[in-house]
């Protein structure tokens, strides 16, 4: 038997597979791009709000009281309660009681953090002294030595042949007993004829009536005072005066009725009222009737009065009142003028002041004598 001869197998190759591109669709990311911004935002506001916190404790928590006004062991203690200290930087005389408090740094409401300080000014109290002889000194000196005293300054002015701001007279005078927060009035030369100068006008045939309105009892008769110079001056240029009060006595109690009867009486060509009443604003103020035959005359009469007292260096202004129950029975032009008041210390200073009393008199003078003068002063 013949072997079985074996075929060998064709080598045959696959033909090649063509290739063929194939896009991919976009896959979704596993995280969205609005879920990154958001939270990086919010990392961002965090790191913010962390600045901010801490910036915060930085300036502190502790809110700082008001200790101004207290005695200076309390304010410490009261401080020491919240947490703070004291420091005292200065003791200073002043009118208020000794070791009270008179100012604080910082102010009441800051914040501040534990341990730290609150810097005050406490008052050494009153110091009694007798009035320093400056007449004859300059402005500036004196004006310091008063201030470093703890006394307060106010200037006027009057004309004089000596080096301007030259101290002419003080009020008080030297050696009067002084106390810290006393008001001091020092009269300074300045150059030239002033407005204190008063040359003759004729006023014969013009009857100016007067009505200083009582004071307080116990208070200086100040519109008494003012009264007496003014109608000196008044006088002095031929007009006739008449007044609701006896001038020559002081605190002559006359009822308002009685002066209204007098003050009709007197058939007056203008008529002035004064008063300083014991209580109210201060400064001057010259008052007219807002109403009647008479509002019209009666304003210029309060403006020219008002202006006249401005130029003499005097605070003034004008208003109007409803009525006034003494004047407005005249018939004449009226203003009332209210000095002051007796509850304003600085008013209650010049109350006390002759000097005061003369340039307030003075000032209405010349204001008179222009509305009512046969030729007006020479400026």
């Amino acid at each position: 038997m013949e072997p079985e001869t074996i075929q060998p197998t064709p080598n045959t190759t696959p033909e090649a597979v063509p290739f063929v591109e194939r896009t991919r669709l976009p896959r979704e990311p596993l995280v969205p791009h609005w879920v990154l911004f958001t939270l990086g935002a919010l990392a961002v506001i965090g790191l913010i709000i962390a600045a901010v916190a801490l910036f915060l404790g930085r300036e502190g928590n502790i809110v700082v009281p008001k200790v101004v006004g207290i005695d200076v062991g309390v304010a410490r203690t009261r401080l020491a309660q919240q947490g703070l200290k004291l420091t005292i930087t200065e003791k200073r005389f002043s009118s208020l009681p000794a070791d009270t408090v008179m100012s604080q740094t910082p102010a009441p409401g800051v914040k501040l953090k534990e341990g730290e300080a609150v810097a005050v000014v406490v008052s050494a109290g009153s110091e009694d002294f007798p009035m320093p002889d400056l007449v004859g000194t300059g402005l500036a000196y004196a004006k310091g030595q008063l201030e470093g005293k703890g006394l307060e300054v106010r200037i006027q002015t009057e004309p004089s042949d000596q080096t301007s701001d030259t101290v002419l007279a003080t009020n008080p005078a030297a050696g009067s007993s002084m106390r810290t927060g006393d008001i001091v009035t020092l009269t300074i030369a300045t150059a030239g004829v002033g407005n204190s100068v008063l040359l003759p006008t004729a006023m014969q045939g013009v009857v100016i009536t007067l009505d200083p309105a009582p004071v307080a009892a116990g208070k200086p008769d100040v519109t008494l005072d003012v009264a007496r110079r003014l109608r000196a001056l008044l006088e002095a240029s031929g007009a006739t005066v008449m007044p609701t009060r006896a001038l020559a006595d002081t605190g002559t109690a006359v009822s308002e009725a009685q002066r209204a009867t007098r003050a009709k009486a007197a058939s007056s060509t203008a008529s002035v009222g004064l008063e300083a009443p014991a209580t109210g604003p201060g400064s001057m103020v010259a008052m007219y009737p807002a109403t009647g035959a008479v509002a019209a005359s009666s304003a210029k009469l309060a403006s020219e009065i008002s202006s006249s007292l401005v130029s003499s260096g005097l605070r003034s202004k004008v208003a109007t009142i409803t009525s006034d129950k003494v004047l407005a029975g005249t018939g004449a032009p009226y203003t009332r003028l209210r000095l002051g008041s007796f509850s304003v210390r600085e008013d209650a200073a010049a109350f006390a002041d002759p000097g005061w009393a003369d340039r307030v008199a003075r000032a209405i003078y010349k204001a008179l004598a222009v509305s009512y003068g046969h030729k007006e002063p020479t400026p």
